[in-house]
């Protein structure tokens, strides 16, 4: 959750907000103003429109990972797991994960191991983690973890996977209890440690450079209470500080984090207390070396935040910025001479509904978009910049 200063202000984004639903939600829409002080003089911020297309996904694509040591990209919906060809753009095969309980609950949540092409999903109903052997979509493992798995995040030098357990969540105390991080050794698929915690974590982001674990979660009995992240030293499995965050007092449905290392930032959505359209939210950065908590942009109706630290563009961050009826835009913003400060837009692409995730492709100008309402994966090719 890093700070960017403020580039998009309330006022340019409200209004671009009623300019692109005056426009039909057709066309890329410039801000009648420079995005910020810090975009260059006589550089202009409209950039040309980006390209997209969607992929077939059975069985859905709610959550998504990249292996781009091997060119495959995975989705997850309810009850699969999809392996997808990057350079065809091919649905390679579909694995039906075994759950043992017919239930509801989020799609799995989806992380990659490279190096071994192992593919991690959480079972959200049966408290569980299943690890699949990506080239073959063959079950190697099912890992049990804590109550209610929903976010994942993996530590390559260190050889783990940790899931947040949102544990369980009731509206009477008694009833309500504490969720945890569990760790799993890649090398065994075990689980070898679990992380006690005060709340409910709802998602996690690694700096692995670090070696912290940022963990969003709700601390307080039942569904009303006040939204914390947890700050954990991976390595000891401690909790390092806790922050307090601004938002709404209950769990968030939608909360994301994204940590960007090339630029040393952590950006975080948080639900706002209070909104002046509907969907509206607020990022928020924080600077891992004072654990300092900043606003970065106003509430608006930002759901979803992701980064690109490595490859064409990079360093680069992504919003999706929801309008009431769940349609909106994509912005893809360019941070300039490597400065998390500064940036500016090179596109705005118009959207018909709210991605579910935002992975950008380290090795091509890439990026996939999950969705909640069909079954597919929309591929949006990005524009250079300059």
């Amino acid at each position: 959750m890093k700070f960017l200063g403020v580039v998009l202000s309330s006022a340019i984004a409200i209004a671009a907000c009623a300019e692109a639903r005056n426009s039909g939600l057709d066309r890329e829409t410039a801000p009648g103003a420079s995005l910020s002080p810090a975009t260059p003089a006589g550089t202009s911020v409209s950039r040309g429109s980006v390209a997209a297309s969607t992929i077939s996904i059975p069985g859905g694509a709610w959550r998504l990972a990249i292996d781009a040591t091997r060119g495959r990209l995975y989705a997850a919906g309810a009850n699969t797991l999809s392996a997808i060809d990057t350079a065809t753009r091919a649905v390679l095969g579909t694995f039906a994960l075994p759950r043992r309980t017919t239930g509801t609950g989020p799609a799995g949540a989806v992380v990659v191991d490279e190096k071994s092409g192992y593919v991690y999903v959480t079972d959200f109903v049966d408290d569980d983690v299943f690890v699949v052997d990506g080239p073959t979509l063959a079950l190697v493992a099912t890992v049990p973890v804590g109550r209610g798995p929903m976010a994942l995040a993996f530590d390559e030098a260190a050889h783990q996977i940790y899931v947040a357990n949102v544990g369980q969540q009731s509206s009477r105390a008694v009833d309500d209890r504490s969720g945890s991080v569990s760790v799993i050794d890649t090398n065994t698929t075990r689980t070898v440690s679990t992380i006690a915690l005060e709340g409910h974590p709802v998602a996690l982001a690694l700096d692995a450079r670090r070696g912290l674990l940022y963990v969003p979660e709700l601390r307080a009995a039942g569904v009303a209470g006040a939204p914390f992240t947890a700050v954990l030293d991976a390595r000891s499995q401690s909790e390092v500080t806790t922050l307090a965050l601004r938002g709404a007092t209950s769990i968030p449905s939608n909360e994301e984090i994204a940590v960007d290392e090339a630029l040393d930032a952590v950006y975080a959505i948080e639900p706002a207390s209070s909104s002046s359209f509907p969907g509206a939210n607020m990022i928020m950065h924080l600077d891992p070396a004072t654990n300092e908590v900043r606003l970065l942009v106003n509430p608006q109706g930002w759901t979803a935040v992701a980064v690109r630290s490595s490859g064409p563009g990079a360093p680069r961050f992504y919003l999706f910025e929801r309008y009431g009826d769940g349609a909106g835009r994509l912005w893809i913003l360019q941070h300039l001479g490597g400065r998390v400060e500064q940036f500016i837009r090179v596109s705005v692409m118009l959207l018909d509904e709210e991605p579910t995730e935002i992975v950008p492709n380290p090795r091509t100008n890439e990026v996939y978009l999950g969705s909640r309402v069909a079954s597919q994966v929309r591929v949006v090719v990005e524009p250079a910049y300059p």
